[in-house]
């Protein structure tokens, strides 16, 4: 199977079946053995659609009403996508080479007829692209060029401006960087990089942390000796911030609320001999933290799969982060499907980062820390959240990060990374003190 055909199969499973877009490219990467040029391939073509999927979107609709083609089916229109992806954003693929392979995919999956819809569709497109305009509306317009969402666009604009937002929607549009977190040992840490470097594997080193390494996205990091034998984990530099801002001390017991798949829990492990308490509602993804716990050999762990309210206030902590589940906003670059989701789904979130945050106030000791933390640059999850929570908590007070984290992240008392400033995922951190 090559990888368009590939791509079509995976583009169906998380268009319309609405599956994880890093779940099935890592499944079918495995599962179909591809090597290193069809997977980068495939990476392309399917993260690229979808991160396009708005734009292809109008530019059907438009070859729809100005030139009577009726494309309506899903899985048919997965391969127009397809098709249209290549022609506009794919220099590397001749425009007949995509023209060719597309009616070749349709033909194989659809009857005769539409082959034939799909090769006039095309070809229509490629005698016609400059007549092609974007909306005159300029919310519109940055929406489409870009292709996200206007609600989006309408709340960045806001908060970011016209300048800042073009900068913000460019760089999700990127292809993205693996970030390396690396466990071990100054001296594996230099072996490391060499083994990158004999394979001819392209890196940069963190300008803020150390022993954090970026790679290309489709490096293969399941098969590298040094992730088998548990030296580094996977994680965005933006993930590291709510960790530094916890400040752990030894003696401290202390509970990773939402841990898994445990990147921040793992780096808690690695400051401290204590015991750590790593708690997941999901046992799906308690399965990853404990799968990537073995891996990594940490064993100060003890893995909970609690609910807030099942925790009792008699039995309190003195650090509690709560990595909460958001919008994920921030991280659109390494989930281009996130853009694609409705806004309406994420209403039940607000009510419980709200839950979290007040239960966890229960199970706080007197001076004690909560670290609140997102993934999204979303104000209502955010700011408005702690401001919330502030208000109704008297006892609480909202601490300055300018003693625990670098300066270049702290905005408002607030931890706060920008991807087009920062060059990292989009997050957020407050750090919150119980009063004595």
């Amino acid at each position: 199977m090559n990888s368009r055909e590939l791509t079509y199969k995976a583009l169906n499973k998380i268009l319309i079946n609405n599956q994880n877009c890093k779940s099935i490219l890592m499944d079918y990467t495995n599962k179909y053995n591809l090597n290193s040029h069809e997977k980068q391939l495939f990476y392309a073509l399917t993260k690229g659609t979808i991160t396009r999927k708005i734009y292809l979107d109008y530019l059907i609709e438009l070859l729809n009403t100005n030139y009577n083609f009726n494309i309506s089916r899903n899985k048919f229109k997965n391969i127009i996508r397809l098709g249209l992806f290549q022609l506009i954003y794919m220099n590397s693929i001749p425009d007949y080479a995509a023209v060719n392979e597309t009616v070749n995919l349709c033909k194989k999956h659809y009857i005769k007829e539409l082959k034939s819809k799909v090769n006039a569709l095309l070809r229509v497109y490629l005698r016609n692209k400059n007549n092609f305009k974007l909306p005159q509306d300029p919310m519109q317009k940055i929406a489409y060029e870009y292709s996200f969402p206007l609600h989006l666009i309408e709340d960045w604009m806001d908060d970011f401006g016209k300048k800042d937002t073009i900068k913000l929607c460019k760089y999700f549009n990127k292809t993205p960087e693996l970030s390396v977190h690396f466990y071990g040992s100054d001296d594996e840490f230099e072996k490391f990089q060499q083994h990158l470097q004999k394979n001819d594997i392209k890196f940069s080193l963190s300008k803020f942390f150390p022993k954090v390494i970026k790679i290309n996205d489709t490096y293969n990091f399941r098969s590298d000796k040094f992730f088998k034998e548990g030296k580094y984990y996977i994680q965005d530099e933006s993930t590291l911030l709510p960790v530094e801002l916890l400040d752990i001390a030894e003696g401290e017991k202390i509970l990773d609320l939402c841990a898994a798949p445990g990147g921040k829990t793992f780096n808690i492990a690695s400051k401290t001999k204590d015991l750590i308490f790593a708690n997941d509602i999901d046992e799906n993804r308690l399965k990853l933290l404990k799968d990537n716990t073995q891996r990594l050999d940490v064993e100060n762990l003890k893995i909970l799969n609690k609910t807030i309210t099942d925790f009792s206030p008699k039995n309190k902590f003195d650090k509690i982060l709560i990595d909460a589940p958001c919008s994920g906003y921030g991280v659109i670059q390494k989930k281009p499907e996130i853009r694609l989701k409705n806004k309406d789904n994420f209403k039940n979130l607000i009510q419980i980062q709200k839950k979290l945050l007040q239960n966890s106030a229960n199970i706080l000791k007197e001076n004690g820390v909560i670290v609140y933390s997102t993934c999204t640059m979303n104000r209502i999850e955010n700011e408005v959240q702690v401001e919330e929570f502030l208000n109704n908590n008297a006892d609480f007070i909202l601490e300055n990060p300018t003693n625990y984290v670098n300066s270049d992240f702290v905005k408002d008392d607030y931890v706060k990374t920008f991807p087009h400033i920062h060059n990292m995922d989009g997050s957020f951190a407050a750090r919150l003190r119980k009063k004595c």
